[in-house]
């Protein structure tokens, strides 16, 4: 409950709310990707969902997802209303995944023209209506799961 009333007083001082998309999911504040993620570094906690709610078409610089000391977080990328593509502005690798954090790609999501690696201990979920296009998915020791599509 104490870390909870800090946490939410450091959120009100910077200006931020969370918003809760179902009991355990947590929609990241910000007004674009970049926003979003600056939030999630510094608000994550071990045992939480985060859904990005992608509404438009955005090229971003690469990240990472690590979390010193923290585990069990799962960060979800779902397109609203239509297909949504992330492109990366520049290198390779637009997502690299490291140890404690799935990284779940839903429906409606493309990554264009980068890949995502993923480092011992991290997870990447492609669910049906996700892919990636002029990209690879390089595993190191983490796990890759593709849904597929019923038969």
């Amino acid at each position: 409950m104490k870390k909870t009333v800090i946490l939410f007083i450091a959120l009100l001082a910077a200006g931020l709310t969370f918003v809760q998309a179902q009991d355990s999911d947590i929609i990241p504040q910000g007004n674009n990707l970049t926003e979003k993620f600056d939030w999630l570094a510094a608000f994550a906690q071990s045992d939480r969902k985060y859904i990005f709610e992608i509404s438009a078409d955005e090229s971003i610089e690469a990240q990472t997802f690590s979390y010193s000391g923290r585990s069990n977080i799962t960060i979800t990328f779902r397109g609203m209303g239509a297909n949504r593509t992330l492109s990366l502005s520049s290198g390779n690798t637009l997502f690299t995944v490291d140890s404690g954090v799935t990284l779940v790609l839903d429906n409606n999501i493309t990554l264009r023209g980068a890949g995502v690696s993923v480092n011992s201990g991290g997870t990447l979920i492609m669910n049906n209506g996700s892919a990636i296009t002029g990209g690879r998915v390089y595993v190191s020791g983490g796990t890759f799961t593709k849904s597929r599509p019923n038969l």
